[in-house]
């Protein structure tokens, strides 16, 4: 019969070891996938950047209040989706 210790939580070490190697598994696998996903956010990165560059072109010739109003709300959330990017990115590096 194997002796258990009893960890500080009540749970043995043996649960404990099984839970770590878990953990483990979950992070390599997340490291797969972030490298596979890497060079598909640099992509959306540059088709982000080409968008937001057109919706300016868009806007500087824009009179309509209206349109002025939805172009800059357009832009701002697709330089947000942008810098969310660029932060997963220097992270991952």
């Amino acid at each position: 019969m194997i002796a258990r210790e009893a960890s500080p939580q009540g749970r043995s070490r043996t649960a404990d070891s099984l839970i770590f190697k878990e953990l483990l598994v979950k992070r390599e696998r997340q490291a797969a996938m972030d490298d596979m996903f890497r060079p598909v956010t640099g992509n959306k990165m540059l088709e982000l950047k080409q968008e937001i560059y057109d919706l300016r072109q868009i806007l500087a010739k824009t009179d309509d209040p209206d349109k002025i109003k939805a172009l800059k709300k357009t832009i701002s959330e697709k330089e947000t989706y942008y810098n969310i990017l660029a932060d997963r990115a220097r992270l991952q590096s």
